[in-house]
């Protein structure tokens, strides 16, 4: 009785956390089809606000963005290694964020081609103990699991503070679309973030806990 009540917890929860993502994912869209501020790059916008610290909020999407290619195409390679279902589903729904997000970026000037190459390799440097950790447990799906998800989450707690940093960035410049657009971004990570602790405590950690 106490486990069906607990399954019956968690699949109320996975709705509302769903339910939250794609409210979000509505109003990004909104901002995006209602705003014309995505044409153009950065550095040819605000002309009234210092050159370098342009330059730095432009250094700042280029950083975020490599970040989201990384962890996107990380987890296209292991995904279908996952044998627990929420949370292969939670890490489909992350890839289709990710990639929303992306195109944002994109639209907003962020082009890979005109990213220097230390900026690149700076950006693998970052997930590196992310990918080994997932390398050294990779035929242990428990541990696999397990160490996808706490590393994940890192990841998502450092994606959340960089796309604060941009609305904040945004809104001193005047560029209030972007900073608008940035804080549904960072909502839509919150959300990520919220699933994938449900399913950390429901299942992942639970059954770990059970079998040690």
């Amino acid at each position: 009785m106490i486990v069906f009540i607990r399954r019956v917890h968690y699949l109320l929860d996975e709705v509302v956390y769903y339910w939250k993502y794609y409210f979000f994912s509505f109003k990004l869209l909104l901002i995006m089809a209602s705003s014309i501020v995505f044409n153009g790059s950065l550095l040819t916008k605000s002309s009234n606000h210092g050159i370098s610290f342009r330059t730095f909020l432009a250094g700042e999407l280029q950083q975020i963005y490599l970040l989201e290619l990384n962890i996107r195409g990380l987890l296209s390679k292991i995904i279908g290694s996952i044998s627990n279902q929420p949370l292969k589903r939670a890490l489909g729904n992350y890839i289709n964020c990710a990639g929303k997000h992306m195109s944002i970026l994109r639209k907003m000037g962020v082009k890979t081609s005109e990213i220097a190459v230390n900026r690149k390799q700076e950006a693998k440097i970052m997930i590196m103990p992310f990918s080994a950790s997932i390398d050294k447990h990779f035929y242990n799906d428990k541990m696999k699991e397990i160490t996808l998800i706490t590393g994940l989450q890192r990841m998502l707690f450092y994606q959340m503070a960089a796309y604060r940093s941009l609305c904040t960035g945004a809104r001193k410049i005047d560029n209030f679309e972007w900073a608008d657009c940035f804080d549904c971004i960072l909502k839509e990570k919150k959300v990520n973030d919220s699933i994938f602790s449900e399913i950390a405590l429901t299942s992942i950690y639970s059954d770990a806990i059970r079998e040690a």
